[in-house]
């Protein structure tokens, strides 16, 4: 298996990693950095549980090999707030009662967070299924 040494930089800070050719994102984020609030739900892309930030724009994780984080900055969950100093739009969500399971409140926070920011547009190459 081919490795790549990538460099980035996550919730702030700067990391440094080499990474399977075939190394998910997600895989990278949970099991080489233990930021666990990034959470698989289906493996495809299409739950949106594993939504993160990548240079300003929601990812799905689990589609983004880890090897195209190289130079690139990521934000999670757990760079958005800590649970003794929420990030605004958690503890709105809190406030207004609109948390629903963890799955949900983490991915609806940061792509929130993307929203507002201006770049709420998606990059994962993908197309989404319409609505059922």
């Amino acid at each position: 298996m081919n490795k790549h040494k990538i460099e980035a930089k996550v919730n702030g800070k700067s990391v440094s990693f080499a990474v399977d050719s075939n190394e998910r994102l997600i895989d990278m984020l949970r099991n080489r950095m233990g930021l666990t609030g990034t959470k698989e739900g289906c493996g495809k892309g299409d739950c949106g549980s594993c939504v993160v930030i990548v240079d300003g724009k929601t990812v799905n994780s689990c589609l983004m090999l880890a090897a195209q984080a190289d130079g690139r900055e990521i934000v999670t969950i757990e760079g958005l707030g800590t649970p003794k100093k929420l990030h605004p739009l958690q503890k709105a969500f809190v406030e207004k009662g609109a948390i629903q399971r963890a799955r949900r409140s983490g991915r609806q926070s940061v792509a929130t967070s993307a929203g507002a920011r201006g770049t709420s547009r998606s990059s994962t190459p993908y197309k989404r299924r319409p609505p059922r």
